[in-house]
C-alpha cells in the first residue's frame, strides 16, 4: 500500500511483521513486530487507518501517523474461519470490508469497530469497499 504522498510505502510481511518503507532514502522508517500470529497476507490504508488481514484468520486496525504505525492495533475487526485473502477500506476510512478463504465476507463500521454490518453471510472471492 503506497502512502497518500507516495514517499511511503506500508508492507505487510510473511514474517508477520508491518514495516512502512522510505522511498526517498531506500530503508524501513518503521516496523511493527509480530503484527499478526500469521503471515500477513492484504492490506488497505486511507488518511490515518491502515487494516491488515492475516494467515492467523483476524483483521485489524492500525493507527498509521506520518512515518510510523501505532504499536498496538487499535482494534481487532473480526475473526474468519479460515485465511483472510483480502482487505478493503472506503474512500473516506469508514467502513472495511474483507474476504477469507472460504469465501466469507465481513463488513465493519470503523466508527464502531466491533459492529458487523452484514446481517447475514455473503461469500465472495475477493472484495472491494466502493464510494458511497
Amino acid at each position: 500500500e503506497v502512502g497518500e504522498g507516495g514517499g511511503r510505502v506500508v508492507l505487510g510481511s510473511w514474517d508477520n511483521s508491518l514495516s512502512v518503507f522510505e522511498l526517498a532514502y531506500g530503508r524501513v522508517q518503521d516496523a511493527v513486530d509480530a503484527a499478526h500470529d500469521d503471515a500477513i497476507s492484504s492490506l488497505a490504508l486511507r488518511k490515518n487507518k491502515l487494516v491488515s488481514g492475516a494467515w492467523d484468520c483476524t483483521v485489524k486496525l492500525w493507527e498509521c501517523r506520518e512515518e510510523s504505525i501505532s504499536r498496538v492495533p487499535v482494534s481487532t475487526l473480526g475473526e474468519h474461519e479460515t485465511e483472510v485473502l483480502g482487505v478493503s477500506l472506503d474512500p473516506d476510512g469508514v467502513l472495511a470490508a474483507s474476504v477469507s478463504a472460504d469465501g466469507g465476507v465481513l463488513l465493519y463500521d470503523l466508527r464502531a469497530p466491533s459492529d458487523h454490518l452484514l446481517p447475514r453471510p455473503l461469500s465472495a472471492a475477493a472484495v472491494r469497499v466502493l464510494p458511497s
